[in-house]
């Protein structure tokens, strides 16, 4: 079976130019963010690597592991789109 790769593809990157960083918290990640640093639990164990785009699964996976008891490192860094930036911000407030 041919091992996958984790490592993000060009286009996930590559125009961090429209992409703000956020700290935000487990519940409100959002698809197309892009992780700016890993997502651990606070033991410690990586679940998530940076530069990873939250799908449906790694947003359920994080959202799982978040309501454990051990829970995980909060808040997420992340890049936010720049079309939902002003959706973040104004949650915020």
């Amino acid at each position: 079976m041919a091992q996958r790769s984790v490592a993000p593809g060009p286009s996930v990157l590559a125009d961090r130019s429209r992409r703000e960083p956020r700290d935000l918290r487990a519940g409100e990640l959002e698809l197309s963010m892009v992780l700016a640093a890993d997502v651990c639990t606070t033991g410690g164990l990586k679940l998530v690597a940076k530069g990873q785009e939250l799908t449906p699964s790694l947003l359920e996976r994080i959202a799982n592991y978040a309501r454990m008891a051990s829970g995980i490192q909060e808040p997420v860094r992340v890049y936010v789109p720049s079309q939902q930036l002003t959706e973040v911000t104004a949650d915020a407030h």
